[in-house]
């Protein structure tokens, strides 16, 4: 498979080696081609573009889930209950301050996270207590217990400046928390660092002291400008649904268009019935599986729009619309 995976890749850099027809049999036969994005950008470069419905069947493939998929989704799934449940206990802990029982299993949960935001957490927690050393000897070790990548590398040095120069200023002005010139322009090469925690630590020490003023960013949505590759993975921006049960793509619709579906049960008779606006049934389709997509060709079909029916046993269970330009 690596060796297949890897001739397609170099297939797709010479332009002129395969046809459209032939990459797409490939694909096809190597589903989880669809969940590479590399590879997908590389198609969409192509001086001869591949036509949509070709697509739509290469895409069909992100459906497909491999047993290593299945695996990571239950270590994911139960890494995310541990985490969930590791700041339920981080937030009952340092929520009680005065409980020294309680301080003393905060450091120990600290202590044992195996995550460099935990050792930064403890460094903090150290110099609360006015431990210095501690706080310093917690930040130092970081990198020989974690294999930092390039912006944690980055995120380490910015944190354990932001460190020392927080221990000046609890040491010059414990008070006023105002930061002297020197010591100011510190915080500020920090604030306007890369935009990591230490950053944003920084910007709040020279808002503290009033020193600088800070007003939240408005954060746009994407452009509506996307490639073919996200329109056929999200199913496009003009899809109409009735719910999840039943979702089709691209809507509005050419030469064809893809009908996803979801049944109730497994081994029900499902069917897909197309209908126009006066309730003539135009197309049925024989649903296969409890999950399934059907490639549905227009070429028949006249312009307008037609009602797309997913029907379970003998209960109509989900209804769409679909567009035919």
């Amino acid at each position: 498979m690596v060796t297949q995976r890897t001739t397609e890749k170099t297939q797709r850099t010479t332009e002129d080696v395969l046809p459209n027809a032939m990459i797409r049999d490939i694909l096809v036969a190597n589903p989880q081609a669809a969940k590479s994005d590399p590879l997908l950008d590389k198609l969409e470069e192509r001086t001869i573009p591949m036509p949509d419905y070709m697509w739509a069947e290469i895409m069909q493939g992100e459906g497909i889930v491999e047993a290593k998929e299945n695996l990571e989704a239950k270590v994911n799934h139960w890494n995310h209950k541990r985490y969930f449940h590791w700041n339920n206990l981080f937030r009952i802990f340092i929520n009680e301050p005065e409980n020294v029982s309680f301080i003393d299993s905060l450091f120990l949960l600290l202590q044992i996270e195996p995550a460099p935001a935990a050792k930064y957490e403890l460094a903090f927690q150290h110099l609360e207590n006015g431990d210095y050393s501690a706080a310093n000897s917690v930040i130092t070790q970081i990198p020989s217990q974690f294999q930092l990548e390039p912006d944690q590398q980055e995120d380490w040095q910015a944190m354990t400046s932001y460190l020392s120069s927080l221990n000046t200023l609890f040491s010059s002005n414990p008070i006023t928390l105002y930061p002297e010139s020197g010591l100011a322009a510190v915080f500020s090469a920090l604030m306007t660092g890369s935009g990591n925690q230490a950053s944003a630590y920084a910007r709040n020490v020279l808002i503290n002291a009033g020193l600088t003023t800070y007003n939240e960013p408005i954060l746009l949505n994407e452009s509506i400008k996307i490639g073919r590759k996200k329109r056929f993975r999200e199913g496009g921006s003009n899809m109409i649904s009735s719910n999840s049960c039943l979702r089709v793509f691209p809507n509005p619709a050419g030469d064809y268009f893809i009908a996803e579906t979801h049944l109730e049960y497994e081994n029900s008779a499902g069917i897909l019935r197309i209908i126009d606006l006066t309730g003539q049934k135009i197309l049925q389709y024989n649903i296969r599986y409890k999950d399934d997509q059907t490639v549905i060709s227009t070429r028949d079909l006249t312009t307008g729009f037609y009602i797309v029916q997913l029907i379970e046993g003998k209960k109509v269970f989900a209804v769409t619309k679909i567009e035919i330009q």
